[in-house]
């Protein structure tokens, strides 16, 4: 009698299949860098020279209200550690002065209303001639893109028309599609919504000679319905799937979402219970794949009020600064890299945050990972390899984020006891199998 493996052909066949399938769409986390954040901005307001302009603002907000370490740290209420403070506030200071703007959504949905064709027409027009001025000026963010009105049935032909005439004069414009660009599909409610999105896209890249996959795709989770569909069925990864390798991100609208949970407007925070709900459902969803999750944004905008002194506007914006302060971080603590962000004022606490939280957490994780790549790469047993390997990503991917985000730099990761050619490798597991075939 032969061995049972030589009895089972067919289940083994049963197998293969169904392992390589799940290794198509569970492929492991993106390697591209994920922006810290998407500064939304109506499409009405915007014109060739916004990015310069938001960036000014969020240089001046820092200069007025953190004109140095000591007065972020108070800010900020940071903790009592002048070299943290000092090297929280130089990064962001150098952000500011170099890149403010890492993500801008030209805005035809909420921030923009409804208004009428032609002038919603003629807007779209104008904003793709603008950011194609704008790229060739090189003063344009590294990612872009809009947001278009629900694929709904009172929504679907405006939010086509703006697609099309949007994109066909960018591409005109500039010659093709810019890189880091994106659309955006908000308040998805069924699959259909996502699979027809990606089947217009599709056909606009044909119909202008573009490449497959030039037009990327975002979505925004903004409805309960979006959780799960009228059979019960968790609907997040069936929009996963449908949106295939054009799928770039799904999004959290916060203010939204809690509405349609029937939460009151004084209670609709990005730090709600159905937030961390809904969060958690979109990282199981999104988990394994490339898909990257986006944490939505804080209203309380640090802006002065009207008619204050200057202790009185310092004092609003400190307030509002510490709440986005304190919701960024949530979201850093929770794994989530990005957020949204509604005001240029916003950004210096962005950066700022993202500093301090990669600083903080940095000797800990450094020494982790040395320790834990000394004693993997040591084990005799080639199963060892794969024990708690777990841990090992997790410390990876911070490493990675922080370096992504400008908190450090390669010398910190060489501390942890990473290899150059190992800085941009997304499994942990398969750079140890690296080091062990290597010797």
């Amino acid at each position: 009698m032969g061995e049972l493996r030589d009895l089972v052909p067919d289940l083994i066949e049963r197998l293969r299949l169904g392992n390589e399938a799940f290794a198509r769409h569970f492929g492991g986390a993106s390697l591209a860098r994920q922006p810290v954040h998407t500064l939304y901005w109506g499409a009405h307001r915007f014109r060739m020279d916004s990015f310069v302009r938001l960036g000014e603002a969020a240089r001046e907000s820092f200069a007025t209200y953190a004109p140095d370490p000591a007065q972020l740290a108070a800010a900020l209420e940071l903790p009592a550690d002048a070299a943290l403070a000092e090297a929280v506030y130089e990064r962001t200071a150098a952000k500011l002065a170099a890149a403010p703007i890492e993500d801008l959504r030209i805005d035809f949905e909420d921030g923009y209303g409804i208004r009428p064709d032609a002038e919603e027409d003629a807007d779209a027009v104008a904003c793709a001639r603008a950011l194609a001025t704008a790229i060739a000026r090189g003063e344009a963010s590294g990612a872009s893109g809009i947001r278009i009105k629900p694929l709904t049935s009172a929504n679907a032909a405006r939010s086509i028309a703006t697609l099309d005439r949007f994109v066909s004069t960018l591409v005109s414009a500039h010659g093709g599609v810019p890189s880091g660009f994106r659309i955006t599909l908000p308040k998805v409610q069924i699959v259909e919504q996502v699979e027809v999105a990606v089947e217009l896209l599709a056909r606009l890249e044909r119909r202008l000679g573009l490449a497959e996959g030039s037009l990327p795709l975002e979505f925004m989770v903004e409805v309960t319905q979006v959780l799960f569909d009228r059979a019960g069925r968790f609907l997040l990864p069936l929009l996963v799937r449908a949106g295939g390798p054009r799928l770039l991100a799904m999004a959290l609208g916060v203010y939204d979402f809690t509405a349609s949970c029937g939460i009151t407007a004084a209670w609709q925070s990005i730090d709600h219970p159905m937030c961390d709900l809904a969060r958690g459902l979109m990282t199981i969803a999104c988990a394994g794949t490339a898909v990257q999750v986006c944490d939505g944004s804080t209203n309380i905008l640090p802006v002065p009020p009207e008619g204050g002194d200057a202790a009185t506007d310092r004092a609003a914006v400190w307030r509002a600064w510490r709440l986005s302060h304190a919701h960024v971080r949530r979201s850093l603590v929770g794994g989530y890299v990005q957020g949204w962000d509604l005001h240029p004022a916003q950004l210096p606490v962005r950066f700022a945050t993202n500093y301090r939280f990669f600083l903080e957490s940095l000797p800990q994780a450094s020494a982790r990972m040395a320790e834990y790549l000394a004693r993997a790469t040591a084990a005799t047993d080639g199963a060892a390899v794969l024990d708690d390997a777990a841990t090992g990503q997790a410390l990876l991917a911070f490493l990675q984020r922080a370096r992504g985000c400008g908190a450090i730099d390669d010398d910190a990761l060489v501390t942890a006891g990473l290899r150059p050619h190992e800085f941009a490798m997304s499994s942990f597991v398969e750079l140890l199998a690296g080091r062990r075939a290597a010797g």
